[in-house]
C-alpha cells in the first residue's frame, strides 16, 4: 500500500512508503535527527507550496525529485492509502495477479515452482491466445488448454499458434480447434458422430460468421464517425452566459509545463485571458488536471458562475485517474466545482480549443510566470477574431 498525500499530516516522511516512485516508494535519505516527522512538516498549507529549505537540507537527489513530483491540495484534502501495484492506485484482479505473478517469477529463479511455467516463450504465447480475433469464450478455451484445465495433446496445440501468419489464419486456428473440441464433446456424451468435413464446415462457418460481425462494426463506426478534431470550432456560450477553455503544454524532459486560459462571453469576446508556467510536473494528464484546476481557482477569484469549462482531453475532462497523482487535483477539482455554483465540465475537439492551446505553446516557450495578458498580440488576435460574434472594440 502507498500513501496519497492530501495535507501530509497522516503520513510519516520516514516509515511510510509515499513517494510516486514504481520501484521504491519509501525515501532514501538518513533521517538524521530532521525537525520534522510528517510530510505535511514539508508543506506550507497558507501558501500552498512546498518548504524547498526543508526538502533540499535533508533529502538526498533522488528522493527531492520525487518529492517535487508530488501535486499540493489546494482544499485541505486529506491523505489516504491506495493500492501501489496501479497507476490508478485503485486496486484491480490484474494488478494483484501481475504482483503475484512477478512474486512467483522471483520465487522460480532460486526454487522450482510445480505447474507454473513463465518464461518468455509462455508469456509470448498468452498474449497472442488473448490478441486472437475471435470469440471471447474461444479465447478461454484456448487459455484453459495451455495451462492444461482442459485434456488435449499440449505440445501440438502450442505449435499451432507460435506458427507465424496472418492475423485471419490464427483466428481461423482457434475457430478449428474450438470446434474439434466440441465435436469430441458429442463423440464423448452424446455418442454423436462427426466425420472431417462436417468438423471442418463448421469451424469455417462460424469463422466466417465472425468475421462478418467484424466489418458490420467497422462499416458502422466507419458512418457515425465523429467530425476531425482540427475542423471543429469553438461555439459562443448562451447569452449572458460564459465559458472558460484551457489547455496544457508538456516538455518530457524538463518536467515542465505552459498552461493557457481564456474566459469568454456570449459574443465570444475575451474578458480574461491568462498564461502560466509550472515545474515539477511529471506527465502531460497532471498538467492537464493542473490547469483545470487553476481555472476553477481563478474562475471562484473572479467571481463567475454558471461557467463551462472546456478543455480537449476527454480523460481529464471525465474526471479519470489514469495516474495516483492526479487523483488529489480531481478532488480539488470537485471541491471547487461546488464552490463555482452552476459551473460545468465539457470536452472539446482541439479545434474548439484553439485560442487557449496558442497560449500554451506560448507560455511552455517562453517559461514566464503567471501571466494575464491585458494587451493581445497580433498571434492572439489572429486566434480570437475568427470566433467572435462580432468586432472587438
Amino acid at each position: 500500500m502507498k500513501w496519497r498525500i492530501g495535507d501530509g499530516s497522516k503520513v510519516n516522511c520516514w516509515n511510510d512508503n509515499w513517494l510516486p516512485d514504481s520501484l521504491c516508494s519509501s525515501v532514501t535519505s538518513p533521517q538524521e535527527d530532521a525537525p520534522f516527522s510528517t510530510v505535511g512538516d514539508l508543506i506550507n498549507h497558507s501558501t500552498h507550496s512546498r518548504n524547498q529549505v526543508l526538502i533540499s537540507h535533508h533529502f538526498n537527489q533522488k528522493d527531492r525529485h520525487f518529492i517535487l513530483q508530488i501535486p499540493i491540495s489546494l482544499m485541505g484534502q486529506v491523505d489516504r492509502k491506495t493500492w501501489g501495484a496501479s497507476k490508478d492506485g485503485l486496486f484491480s484482479v490484474k494488478s494483484a495477479y501481475h504482483v503475484a505473478l512477478s512474486c512467483l517469477n522471483l520465487q522460480s529463479s532460486t526454487i522450482p515452482v510445480e505447474g507454473c511455467n513463465f518464461d518468455a516463450d509462455s508469456r509470448s504465447l498468452w498474449h497472442k491466445v488473448w490478441k486472437t480475433k475471435t470469440y471471447r469464450k474461444i479465447q478461454l478455451f484456448l487459455w484453459q488448454s495451455l495451462h492444461e484445465r482442459i485434456l488435449m495433446n499440449k505440445e501440438l496445440f502450442s505449435r499451432w499458434f507460435q506458427t507465424k501468419g496472418e492475423d485471419v489464419c490464427i483466428s481461423l486456428v482457434a475457430f478449428i480447434c474450438w470446434a474439434i473440441w466440441k465435436c469430441r464433446n458429442d463423440m464423448v456424451f452424446e455418442r454423436k458422430r462427426w466425420d472431417f468435413f462436417e468438423v471442418a464446415q463448421w469451424a469455417f462457418t462460424d469463422f466466417q460468421e465472425y468475421q462478418n460481425v467484424v466489418r458490420q462494426n467497422e462499416q458502422l463506426s466507419m458512418h457515425f464517425s465523429l467530425p476531425s478534431p482540427m475542423t471543429a470550432r469553438w461555439l459562443v456560450p448562451k447569452s449572458g452566459c460564459f465559458k472558460i477553455n484551457f489547455d496544457a503544454a508538456f516538455n518530457f524532459a524538463k518536467m515542465v509545463c505552459g498552461g493557457g486560459i481564456v474566459l469568454r462571453n456570449h459574443l465570444g469576446h475575451p474578458v480574461k485571458v491568462v498564461s502560466m508556467f509550472m515545474a515539477n510536473v511529471c506527465s502531460l494528464l497532471l498538467a492537464e488536471g493542473l490547469i483545470l484546476r487553476q481555472s476553477l481557482v481563478l474562475l471562484k477569484c473572479w467571481g463567475y458562475h454558471h461557467v463551462v469549462v472546456e478543455g480537449d482531453c476527454k480523460s481529464v475532462m471525465q474526471l479519470q485517474v489514469c495516474h495516483a497523482s492526479q487523483a488529489i487535483v480531481f478532488m480539488d477539482v470537485l471541491s471547487l466545482l461546488k464552490e463555482c455554483l452552476g459551473s460545468s465540465l465539457a470536452w472539446v475537439p482541439r479545434g474548439g480549443n484553439n485560442v487557449a492551446h496558442l497560449l500554451s505553446k506560448k507560455a511552455l516557450e517562453t517559461e514566464y510566470g503567471d501571466l494575464e495578458w491585458r494587451v493581445w498580440p497580433k498571434w492572439l488576435l489572429n486566434a480570437l477574431l475568427p470566433e467572435c460574434i462580432l468586432p472587438l472594440v
